[in-house]
């Protein structure tokens, strides 16, 4: 099959550029594979999209607590959390966050460093940076369409009896949505 139209590709990586008018923002976000996120702002709108994302933390330390490098231990939280405040502060304010939330907290901790998030995880950096409304995508394709809207129902739930007035969404295949 032919396409009538002639593809431009360009190499991307970190960085920011203009697209249609639209300022778009780059930055690696946490897989085993390259992945980019994205910042997209237009007319006062912005999205943003974690792509395949995990919240960083040490995979060698692992939480032991060998006293003898504890020095080195704090320091290399202290990246952790830096890094981790990067994912927060580029996606900070997003009027639409879509992001990866593959797991519930009991399935992430067996596959701890495939390069995906928990609900809360993912609902924790929506509520770090101030989302307004939180697309979980990246749904475990073993999951059932009731099982994401129970998650959906509980997650919606928890929100409002913290007084938290984030708005979440199980993505939906050809669902469209307003920004603003």
């Amino acid at each position: 099959m032919e396409l009538a139209s002639a593809p431009i590709y360009h190499d991307i990586g970190e960085g920011e550029f203009e697209a249609a008018g639209a300022k778009v923002r780059s930055m690696m976000f946490n897989h085993p594979i390259f992945n980019l996120g994205y910042r997209i702002e237009y007319e006062g709108v912005s999205m943003a999209y974690t792509g395949d994302h995990e919240p960083y933390y040490d995979v060698l330390y692992g939480g032991s607590s060998d006293l003898d490098n504890f020095q080195e231990q704090e320091e290399i939280q202290r990246w952790i959390q830096n890094i981790n405040k990067r994912v927060v502060d580029f996606v900070k304010g997003a009027d639409v966050l879509v992001a990866d939330a593959q797991y519930t907290d009991a399935e992430y901790e067996k596959k701890r460093g495939w390069g995906h998030s928990s609900f809360d995880q993912t609902v924790h950096l929506a509520l770090d940076a101030e989302i307004k409304k939180l697309f979980l995508f990246h749904h475990d394709p073993l999951r059932s369409d009731l099982e994401l809207a129970e998650i959906e129902r509980t997650l919606r739930k928890s929100l409002k009896e913290r007084g938290s007035k984030l708005k979440v969404y199980a993505a939906r295949e050809g669902a469209e949505i307003e920004i603003p």
